[in-house]
């Protein structure tokens, strides 16, 4: 994502799905598959929120992965900010109130419809909560941004599984 647009032009909050390329400690791979999120704009560029007045800054949906073999898991879903090791009185109360949010909302849609099972529901509920409709994910290859529907996020998430067993050879059973 760049970091700078002007900021007086409309803008689309979308899920930028990501993840970290696998490491190795000891027998184990492991890893973060996550859902950063940013502003899309009418030209389709896709920014980063700059300003600590903007909830969504350095906010990320994550879920850790590691193998043991041939097994692979992926677990510890959450909702957190990223990049807290500085923070001002101001930019504290506008994490510590959003965060209040998403908590609160969770319980209650987990009350009514249940508890998420995998990474992609809870990561389509945080979006829900946060009234995020659409996804991006840049194609480094063609250096392009491909954009889809947040309902697709479970999908996606699989794929990009998929792709990060393939790098690490881990096979079905």
């Amino acid at each position: 994502m760049s970091e700078y647009h002007p900021s007086d032009e409309k803008y689309e909050v979308v899920a930028v799905l990501d993840y970290d390329d696998p490491k190795f400690v000891g027998a184990n791979e492991y890893g973060k598959a996550a859902i950063r999120f940013g502003k899309r704009y009418a030209n389709d560029d896709v920014c980063e929120f700059t300003h600590d007045d903007e909830p969504l800054q350095d906010m990320e949906v994550s879920a850790q992965y590691n193998t043991n073999g041939n097994a692979f898991e992926l677990y510890a879903f959450h909702c957190r900010y990223r990049n807290t090791y500085s923070v001002e009185y101001h930019r504290a109360k506008v994490m510590y109130e959003t965060l209040g949010k998403i908590r609160a909302r969770m319980e209650k849609l987990g009350n009514e419809e249940g508890w998420v099972e995998t990474f992609g529901q809870f990561a389509i509920r945080v979006c829900r909560i946060l009234k995020v409709k659409h996804t991006a994910k840049y194609n480094r290859e063609g250096s392009y941004w491909h954009f889809g529907n947040a309902g697709d996020i479970p999908s996606c998430v699989s794929y990009h599984i998929s792709d990060v067993k393939r790098k690490l050879g881990v096979t079905e059973e």
